[in-house]
């Protein structure tokens, strides 16, 4: 049997327990709709870019640290969108975004 767990993060959770900035680009796709994509993240010791895969791995460890991830799964992975929904050019309302680890277990 195998058990699959799905882990759903804000972008901002991530933000905190990495301690990294998601670094968005607006795209103007016609005349009053924008598309946000996610460029990369940010360290905010060093100010420097991380590899999406890298900052993934330190995520799963510190999940893992925290007992949030059992100390015994060792794969994982991850979908984080990297363009969001299209919203209204005048829109204030904030796009959700979130990130998603799924592992699963053999039992």
């Amino acid at each position: 049997m195998k058990i699959t767990t799905i882990i759903e993060m804000e972008n901002s959770e991530v933000e905190q327990l990495l301690d990294v900035t998601f670094v968005y680009s607006e795209e103007t796709i016609c005349e009053n709709v924008l598309q946000t994509c996610v460029e990369g993240l940010k360290s905010n010791k060093t100010n420097e870019f991380l590899k999406v895969e890298d900052a993934m791995e330190q995520l799963f460890a510190i999940l893992k640290a925290n007992y949030i991830i059992q100390s015994s799964v060792d794969e994982f992975s991850y979908e984080l969108p990297t363009c969001e929904r299209i919203k209204s050019y005048n829109s204030k309302v904030e796009i959700p975004k979130q990130l998603i680890i799924t592992y699963t277990q053999q039992k």
